[in-house]
């Protein structure tokens, strides 16, 4: 099937996890491809190459990059705003 008149209804997606350099939050890298085609899906909303403390994008927003942690690394929200 080409991409030209594919529908995208299937979809693949693959997931990494990679270390954090010098102390920095481990990171889970995101692609997704139509499974038929191939195509790369995009990642909207998110900002490109952003700090590592949030998720971002690459230039061609197809690769979605999120900072994570386990549980017990996490240190607990003793905040919350309230919503008005």
């Amino acid at each position: 099937m080409t991409q030209q008149n594919c529908k995208h209804y299937r979809a693949t997606a693959k997931v990494s996890v990679h270390r954090g350099i010098d102390g920095g939050p481990r990171m889970a890298n995101v692609k997704i491809r139509c499974a038929d085609c191939g195509e790369p899906f995009e990642f909207l909303g998110v900002e490109t190459e952003g700090p590592t403390d949030r998720p971002s994008v690459d230039v061609k927003a197809q690769d979605l990059r999120v900072p994570i942690a386990v549980r017990n690394e996490v240190e607990p929200k003793t905040t919350k705003k309230k919503i008005q």
